[in-house]
């Protein structure tokens, strides 16, 4: 069964071995992307991390390409070993059975009805994706704003902060968030001219 695999963030430029076939492809589905989790473990703790958010996301087209498997098992135990998540966190769709994963179907359902008709129109028989929860309130306890974002992240250590810088560059140009626009506007902004004395 032909398997895609959709991806929105460090997953495209960073595979670490998962297993695909030929190169990603930008006219993945529509979905709402943000950048509102904060990461818990490994050398990201305390960055942000985009996921899929239907309620503070921006429409962005994600990318996809093929997995090098043709069962789905396989195909879902391959993202799952790549992102270091447990099998919850890892969404799928088997296209005709209409069957989804329950987590991801519970997180995000209207971005499984769209993928499931993006996977009929590209011809996929299934299409698999990281499906971890927002979570910038659990972690600092005050709601995702890309104002507030903006604000943890200059609030980080120096260290942290250029490695979240370094993960939000990264991502592919096409995830343009309203985060993201905010802290392009920010960094692109003219200082200031100082006040000449007449």
């Amino acid at each position: 069964m032909p398997i895609a695999i959709l991806g929105w963030g460090s997953l495209v430029k960073e595979p670490r071995g998962l297993p695909v076939e030929g190169a990603w492809q930008p006219d993945g589905p529509n979905l709402w992307i943000e950048f509102s989790r904060i990461s818990t473990k490994g050398k990201r703790a305390r960055c942000l991390t985009l996921v899929l958010d239907e309620r503070r996301g921006t429409e962005v087209t994600t990318l996809h390409v093929p997995s090098s498997r043709t069962q789905l098992p396989q195909a879902i135990a391959d993202l799952q070993e790549r992102e270091g998540t447990n099998p919850d966190d890892i969404g799928f769709c088997e296209v005709a059975a209409g069957r989804y994963a329950s987590t991801a179907l519970g997180r995000h359902p209207k971005s499984c009805e769209r993928i499931r008709a993006w996977a009929r129109q590209k011809g996929f028989d299934a299409v698999i994706w990281t499906a971890l929860s927002p979570r910038f309130k659990d972690a600092i306890g005050i709601p995702f704003t890309p104002a507030a974002a903006l604000d943890y992240l200059n609030g980080l250590p120096a260290v942290t902060k250029e490695l979240a810088l370094q993960y939000i560059h990264s991502a592919p140009e096409q995830t343009m968030t309203a985060f993201r626009r905010l802290l392009l506007k920010e960094t692109t902004r003219e200082p200031a001219a100082p006040n000449n004395p007449v």
